[in-house]
């Protein structure tokens, strides 16, 4: 009811594994989620495990997600797995 008091715990000392990445990052494989990591300039569509969200991120895991790994967050449905793809290093930003 409105006005009532509930007794809430919150856990801090347990970070969840994984990486939150844009919702538009995600695709599907043979029905499955995964993400676009690119590697040496080769596109690579690697199955992850959906988590929650948090606006209009997504938490991820997956054994080949690592951090510093290069992700394609646009257009990711036009990308083939094993396509060669160019990395502008303009819209990196930070020290990629």
């Amino acid at each position: 009811r409105p006005g009532d008091l509930v007794p809430v715990q919150l856990s801090l000392s347990r970070t969840p594994r994984g990486f939150f990445v844009p919702n538009r990052a995600i695709t599907l494989v043979n029905g499955e989620p995964a993400v676009a990591v690119v590697e040496e300039g080769v596109a690579h569509k690697v199955g992850i495990s959906v988590h929650e969200a948090f606006e209009e991120w997504r938490r991820i895991e997956g054994e080949a997600i690592q951090e510093g790994n290069l992700i394609i967050v646009s257009g990711v449905h036009y990308v083939s797995d094993g396509q060669p793809v160019h990395v502008n290093q303009d819209l990196l930003g930070g020290d990629a």
